[in-house]
């Protein structure tokens, strides 16, 4: 962890492997007196071997746990993590990824040490208030994974689709 930024890197069970998720907490603390909500940002899947997609890290100064991640077969070029799995750009794979990571975020899975999400912090983190950011092409892949496995993330309160291609 790093406790100057607040930055942590985890491994969380999917069913594709583990994917490696980059949680960023609230500068200044939670936004809201209930705890801290969570945005997941779904990255791009045009290309594998990206870092861990962040577009929004301003996010943390708003009182918000900010969590980002590598897809399934992919690693950060910029640090040794990487995610388990077959990269297939944004199918099947990819999607049974951001599936593990928004149990962990909604507190339905722990990671691979155990921990559900709120037990790593000191901080309170409110787990029912839990959203989806995309900005472009990742928007495919958000309302994919909401259509197909929207039963097992049923816990998503929100999302935010900037300039998506779907509608």
């Amino acid at each position: 962890i790093n406790e100057d930024i607040l930055i942590m890197n985890v491994s969380v069970p999917s069913e594709v492997g583990n994917i490696s998720v980059q949680i960023q907490l609230p500068t200044n603390g939670p936004r809201y007196e209930e705890g801290a909500p969570i945005v997941v940002e779904v990255g791009t899947f045009f290309t594998s071997n990206v870092p861990y997609y962040s577009t929004i890290p301003d996010i943390v100064n708003y009182g918000f746990v900010y969590l980002t991640f590598i897809w399934s077969g992919t690693e950060d070029r910029f640090s040794d993590n990487f995610s388990e799995g077959i990269y297939d750009y944004g199918g099947e794979n990819c999607l049974k990824s951001l599936v593990g990571v928004m149990k962990y975020a909604n507190g339905k899975s722990k990671d691979n040490d155990g921990y559900y999400l709120y037990e790593r912090f000191e901080m309170k983190i409110n787990q029912s208030n839990v959203g989806m950011y995309a900005f472009s092409h990742p928007g495919i892949a958000m309302t994919n994974v909401l259509a197909k496995y929207g039963e097992e993330i049923s816990d998503v309160d929100w999302i935010v689709g900037r300039e998506n291609p779907t509608v």
